[in-house]
């Protein structure tokens, strides 16, 4: 079942004539709060919403996907307006028992959407000591793992391994047909990140949809 909402900033307000035939329900208040309650009083699975295009490194996030993004127990789907499907679904691993939540909640949305899902993780730089690519335990782990749980006729990658900052090669591997999963550990304060973790520091750079997923 699919329920919309609209929230208005005040009683009284009309509802925007380009909303009308979706007969949406009505909120009034901060829209990322009101959503969040919404969405928990429906026992929501999923949060879908809108969000700015990134023009460059450092674009902030809107307030109401950012609040989302920070607040919401749920699951949230962030879709730019410039994006009208969906090619495959890249999921952000951290290679922790928890951040496996990501391909859980990454493998739900790909039930619906039908398209190509491929994990991810990010190793550290190579040394001069260690220029051979041999991965850590966590990433041998994520291997396993991967292997003991894809499910037959289901549209699994094999585990894509980067080297470097976790952020920039992540975001450097998207194209804008893309929906990126990452994990987001809830709260901290709204605006761009500085120090608020991977997660944050994604969303606010991610040039296409983005699925976070509390952690």
């Amino acid at each position: 079942m699919v329920s919309s909402l609209t929230v208005l900033p005040r009683q009284g307000d009309a509802l925007p004539i380009a909303l009308r035939p979706f007969g949406p329900a009505v909120r009034h208040g901060v829209p990322g709060i009101e959503i969040i309650r919404a969405a928990e009083n429906l026992g929501a699975d999923l949060i879908v919403a809108g969000r700015c295009t990134v023009d460059g490194p450092g674009t902030p996030l809107g307030p109401t996907a950012d609040l989302l993004s920070r607040r919401s127990r749920i699951p949230c789907l962030f879709l730019p307006p410039s994006q009208t499907g969906v090619r495959r679904i890249v999921a952000a691993l951290d290679g922790t028992h928890r951040g496996l939540t990501v391909l859980r909640v990454a493998r739900q949305l790909q039930t619906l959407v039908g398209v190509l899902l491929v994990p991810l993780t990010v190793e550290a730089e190579l040394t001069a000591v260690s220029a051979a690519p041999v991965w850590t335990a966590r990433t041998e782990r994520l291997t396993e793992l991967l292997r003991e749980q894809a499910p037959v006729g289901r549209m699994l990658a094999s585990l894509v391994v980067l080297r470097g900052n976790p952020v920039d090669e992540i975001v450097a591997g998207l194209a804008p047909e893309d929906v990126l999963a990452f994990g987001v550990h809830r709260g901290g304060p709204t605006g761009p990140p500085e120090s608020s973790g991977v997660g944050h520091a994604l969303s606010h750079m991610v040039p296409c949809g983005m699925l976070s997923v509390p952690l």
